[in-house]
């Protein structure tokens, strides 16, 4: 699960995987038994394995923000998604593409997508998100 949560497209997969990753080595030692924790990743050079590393939790927060922060995304700004799903493809297709054609245009606003999902199948439906700023 971790190998997809660090490079997928949740915004929130970097807290998350921080969160769980500290969690679970919080309970590697109690009280008077010290405990080891060891990670193995594919991507030792990632910010959230460096922090969890080094103990620079506040580090790791703050640069987080600030990376939403430029990107303009929350608690910075507002997304709005959207998901047409279905269980037959090609009519998902066609209808996120109408959608994709039709979307607003307006200054400030962008609307991104439709592309297929990160999951792209779930429960038995094809998947196709759209995201607006």
């Amino acid at each position: 699960m971790l190998i997809w949560a660090l490079p997928g497209g949740d915004l929130r997969a970097a807290e998350r995987t921080y969160q769980l990753l500290h969690q679970v080595a919080g309970r590697a030692g109690r009280e008077e038994k010290k405990g080891h924790v060891f990670l193995q990743t594919f991507i030792p050079e990632h910010p959230i394995m460096q922090a969890l590393t080094h103990g620079e939790r506040n580090a790791f927060f703050e640069a987080e923000s600030f990376e939403r922060e430029s990107a303009h995304m929350p608690p910075y700004t507002r997304l709005a998604g959207v998901i047409i799903s279905g269980r037959e493809l090609p009519l998902v297709q066609a209808a996120a593409k109408e959608l994709g054609r039709t979307a607003p245009h307006a200054e400030g606003l962008q609307v991104l997508g439709p592309a297929p999902a990160i999951m792209a199948m779930l429960r038995g439906k094809h998947r196709y998100p759209f995201i607006s700023e």
